[in-house]
């Protein structure tokens, strides 16, 4: 899709890629630094500080401040000192209110969105199995009849077992097309969060590209096929199932490369939920050493 994208297009991505990336983290910086309540009293301070400078009316110091505060009666200074305190315990309160609120909130959506990563994609891998047993079957039928060796009885088994799960293979053929679409919803949903975490989405894409393979030759067998043993086997004889055998080589070669990706992006959301210990990071390494994604989110 990249390649039919105009130059002038490209361009514009482009920029907007480096801009995004300069900007970003002094973005990043400046929203984190406003969140934090020390910095609001830190700029009221200074803000207090020179305030001379633009009003006619001159602050007190710091030492004029306790001078003034000891001045005071004992009534006035109970009241200064309570107000003082209220204010503050309020401001702090709030301030760890929200920001536990956040924390749970945060980890609520991680956890949703590990939950459906793990739930999409396991049910894209049994669908994958059950189109991999139908084209197994069906590449073993072309290969008996063309055999010099034809073992009728055999041709007639396998035949019998292609139309008792056709249906079930229709069925799964429907739902990974399906999947192969609402995938995109999950990421439009969480990308946020999966690009918030150390090679999540790295992880999801890997596994989105190979579903994408999936889907590309799963269409070996067309709709509407007479399901009896003649029409079975003239489909057989007379078709190229060089799909089904790519779509086996991929089910072989891939499904865990698919399920192991969606499982790294589940465990990247989990990590801002669980704490990292020594052990979490010894076996993360080793695991990083036997598996890897590349650059590659495609198979051919």
């Amino acid at each position: 899709m990249d390649n039919d994208m105009p130059a002038s297009q490209k361009k514009v991505f482009a920029k907007l890629g480096v801009l995004t990336q300069i900007l970003g983290p002094m973005y990043f910086l400046l929203k984190v630094s406003l969140r934090t309540p020390l910095v609001y009293l830190v700029l009221c301070g200074f803000w207090y500080a020179h305030r001379s400078e633009h009003s006619t009316s001159k602050p007190f110091t710091f030492g004029e401040l306790v001078l003034w505060l000891d001045a005071l009666d004992t009534t006035m200074k109970a009241a200064v000192v309570a107000s003082l305190v209220t204010a503050v315990g309020f401001c702090v309160s709030f301030w760890v209110a929200t920001r536990q609120w956040r924390d749970q909130k945060g980890a609520d959506i991680r956890l949703q969105v590990a939950s459906e990563l793990h739930a999409f994609f396991s049910h894209a891998a049994d669908n994958i199995r059950t189109i991999e047993g139908f084209a197994s079957r069906l590449v073993e039928l072309q290969r008996e009849i063309r055999s010099r060796n034809f073992d009728e009885v055999n041709a007639a088994v396998l035949i019998k077992l292609l139309i008792e799960t056709h249906p079930e293979f229709e069925q799964a053929k429907t739902r990974l097309m399906r999947q192969s679409i609402t995938v995109h919803d999950l990421r439009s949903k969480y990308s946020l969060v999966l690009l918030s975490t150390f090679w999540g989405y790295k992880g999801f894409e890997a596994a989105v590209g190979y579903l994408d393979a999936f889907t590309s030759n799963v269409n070996f067998m067309p709709s509407g096929i007479e399901l009896s043993n003649q029409g079975i086997a003239q489909f057989v004889v007379g078709r190229d199932l060089s799909s089904a055998e790519k779509f086996i080589e991929l089910h072989w070669s891939t499904t865990h490369l698919m399920v192991g990706g969606a499982a790294f992006a589940q465990g990247n959301a989990f990590s801002k939920v669980i704490d990292v210990n020594i052990w979490s990071v010894f076996f993360s390494g080793r695991a990083l050493r036997k598996m890897s994604f590349g650059d590659k989110t495609n198979v051919e």
